[in-house]
């Protein structure tokens, strides 16, 4: 069968089952008999477990924007996502579902004076000894050793890379990372050297040595959210996912992107597409 003719039976199929539902979140009065005293009962729901040929059908389904809400929809219903959002309507402090928090000047007073008192060697589990031992250092350590002198951002830079390349050497290789850009990491490491040098630090992060996860854009990286395909159709990203551009934007050194589950669907980081 030819891929418009799976994709056609696939479309039908989802769009049969998305019609016959109805995903709506009535308001607190309407609702409020189904939850009496804000409890509601536990189901057992199963969701699909896709791997190989389906999951990269499904990746090409849900690239068609209509088929996407679709498949939205459906999934929200039938895992019970629309029932949680009925329930949580009728709490007294509804959840926003964005991790989003405003702070409020009280707030950011508080968290002031708190820092003010917190001790950075409080964090610290052993001496750091030799320069290159930077196990367990926190910001404030590569900060001061970078002010002080008494290392650089491309010292670190090198390292970094040298132990990523001695973890992968392995006769069982830890692949703690799945894309690095040696040459890119060493300019930038260069650059943050040299703002160090000349007094004129972009911030706390700069040159401090930050890992992405392999589920975030990161210019010129082709993210593949674990699996051995995904990048393939997206290709090097043109521009930095929001986090990661704000910690470039304060000076972070980017040291490549981390391994994960494929797709973020496990616990256990066994990868074999890595």
């Amino acid at each position: 069968m030819q891929w418009s003719g799976v994709l056609g039976v696939v479309a039908v199929t989802i769009i049969f089952h998305a019609l016959t539902l109805e995903e709506r979140v009535d308001s607190n009065e309407s609702v409020a008999h189904k939850f009496p005293g804000n409890s509601m009962d536990l189901r057992d729901i199963k969701s699909p477990r896709l791997t190989g040929f389906a999951l990269q059908l499904s990746t090409q389904v849900l690239r068609i924007p209509v088929l996407n809400a679709l498949v939205l929809k459906f999934m929200k219903s039938s895992n019970g996502l629309i029932q949680v959002r009925e329930f949580a309507s009728t709490l007294e402090d509804e959840p926003m579902y964005h991790p989003i928090h405003i702070s409020t000047l009280q707030e950011k007073e508080k968290h002031e004076l708190l820092a003010q008192d917190f001790d950075i060697n409080t964090l610290r589990f052993e001496p750091i000894g030799n320069h290159l031992k930077f196990k367990h250092w926190t910001i404030q350590d590569y900060t001061d050793k970078y002010k002080s002198g008494e290392i650089t951002p491309l010292q670190v830079a090198k390292a970094v890379l040298a132990a990523i390349a001695d973890s992968d050497s392995k006769k069982i290789p830890l692949r703690a990372f799945t894309q690095v850009h040696e040459d890119e990491i060493l300019h930038e490491a260069e650059l943050s050297t040299a703002r160090y040098a000349s007094g004129k630090t972009m911030g706390p992060l700069d040159g401090v040595p930050v890992a992405v996860k392999d589920g975030l854009d990161v210019t010129g990286y082709a993210v593949s959210y674990g699996t051995a395909f995904i990048a393939a159709l997206n290709g090097p990203a043109t521009k930095d996912a929001l986090p990661v551009a704000r910690l470039r934007g304060a000076g972070a050194l980017i040291v490549g992107m981390t391994n994960m589950h494929e797709c973020g669907l496990g616990t256990t980081g066994i990868n074999p597409s890595h």
